[in-house]
C-alpha cells in the first residue's frame, strides 16, 4: 500500500526528508503537474481522497503530501480518511507529514500503522549525534578533531539547521586543515545558549517586556531567525523532558543521564520548569511548532532581504507565550 507517515522530533531530518522525496518524484514523473499538497488544518477527507484517485496526467504517479493532519485536522474528517485510506490506488504515493505531537489513539493513525509505513524521525543524540556531524562535515569537503566534534555538538546543543550553518561557516574557514575546538571558540558565539536561556526565563516569569528584550537583542546581533526559533523550540523540549522527570522525583543526576544532556543544561531546565505547568508547556510547544510550520508551507511570508513578517511573527510568538 503505497500510503506513508513522517513524524517525530527531528523536524530538519524529517522536512529534508520529505524535500528529497517531491524533487525525485518531480525528477522521475516530469515535474510538479501531479503533485497536490494539502495543509491538514483546513483539508477535508473528501478533497486527499479526490486528489488521490485521480489518475496521474501524463506519468505513472501522482504525489499527495498532506501536512499536520493527524494534529491539526478536524476529527470527522480524520475518522472519514481512516475509511478511505485502504482504497489509496497504487499509482498514488500518499505521504501524512507530521510535524508535531498527534494523538496514537486514532482510528486514521491505527489504520495507517497497518496498512502502511510509519518513519520516525526522533532527536539525535550521543553517538548518531557526533556521526550526523561527522558525515555532515566530510560531506561539506571539511575534516574536524575529535575533541572539536563533542564541542560542537555542545555549543550548538545539537540543533542540526543550526549545525548545517556552522558546519559550512567553520570549513570555509579551515579550508584543507582540520576543524579545531579553537576555531569553533572563535567563530561560533557561544552566548546564544545563554540569551534564549534568559529568553525562556523571561517567558516563564511571564515577564513581556523581559521577554522581548531578549528576542530582539538576538535578532539585532545577527541571529539567524530559524536558528533562533529552533533554540527557543529546543529549550522548550528539554524544560518539558526535565518537568516530566522531576515530577516523577527524579534526582538530578538520574534526569542527566537519562536526557543525556550536559549537567549545567539540565541545572537551569530544572529551575525554569518549576515555572511551569505540564498543560502550559504542552500549549507552548504546540504554538512553537504551528509557526514552524506556517513558515514552512508559506504561511509567513519571508522576502529577499525582507524578514518583517517572520519578526513580527516572533513577537506575537513570544507575547503568546507569556499568557
Amino acid at each position: 500500500m503505497p500510503v506513508f507517515l513522517f513524524h517525530g522530533e527531528d523536524t530538519h531530518s524529517h522536512s529534508e526528508k520529505l524535500k528529497f522525496w517531491q524533487k525525485e518524484f518531480e525528477k522521475k514523473f516530469g515535474g510538479n503537474m501531479n503533485v497536490s499538497t494539502f495543509d491538514g488544518k483546513d483539508a477535508t477527507a473528501n478533497d486527499i481522497f479526490q486528489a488521490a484517485s485521480s489518475m496521474p496526467f501524463l506519468a505513472e504517479k501522482r504525489f499527495v503530501m498532506v501536512k499536520n493532519f493527524l494534529s491539526e485536522g478536524d476529527d470527522d474528517q480524520k475518522h472519514a480518511m481512516a475509511d478511505l485510506v485502504e482504497t489509496t490506488p497504487d499509482f498514488c504515493i500518499l505521504v501524512f507529514s507530521e510535524l508535531q505531537d498527534f494523538d496514537k489513539r486514532s482510528s486514521l493513525w491505527k489504520k495507517i500503522q497497518k496498512i502502511g509505513k510509519v518513519t520516525d524521525f526522533p532527536k539525535l543524540m550521543g553517538s548518531k549525534l557526533i556521526g550526523w556531524i561527522q558525515k555532515t562535515i566530510e560531506q561539506a569537503g571539511g575534516q574536524i578533531e575529535k575533541d572539536a566534534i563533542i564541542h560542537l555538538s555542545e555549543v550548538t546543543s545539537g540543533d542540526l539547521c543550526r549545525l548545517e550553518n556552522e558546519i559550512a561557516k567553520l570549513v570555509g574557514y579551515a579550508q584543507d586543515r582540520p576543524i579545531t575546538k579553537a576555531d569553533i571558540e572563535l567563530l561560533i558565539d557561544t552566548s546564544l545558549a545563554i540569551s534564549i536561556f534568559k529568553l525562556t526565563d523571561s517567558v516563564g516569569q511571564r515577564n513581556v517586556k523581559s521577554a522581548l528584550h531578549h528576542l530582539h537583542h538576538l535578532i539585532e546581533t545577527g541571529e539567524e531567525l530559524y536558528g533562533i526559533l529552533h533554540m527557543i523550540m529546543r529549550q522548550f523540549r528539554i524544560i518539558t523532558s526535565v518537568k516530566d522527570l522531576m515530577d516523577q522525583n527524579l534526582s538530578r543526576d538520574s534526569i542527566t543521564a537519562k536526557l543525556k544532556e550536559h549537567p549545567f543544561v539540565v541545572s537551569n531546565s530544572m529551575t525554569q520548569a518549576r515555572n511551569f505547568s505540564m498543560d502550559q508547556l504542552r500549549k507552548a510547544y504546540k504554538l512553537l511548532l504551528n509557526l514552524d510550520t506556517r513558515l514552512k508551507s508559506g504561511g509567513v511570508r519571508i522576502l529577499v532581504g525582507d524578514n518583517r513578517e517572520f519578526v513580527l511573527a516572533l513577537d506575537m510568538l513570544v507575547l503568546d507565550l507569556c499568557k
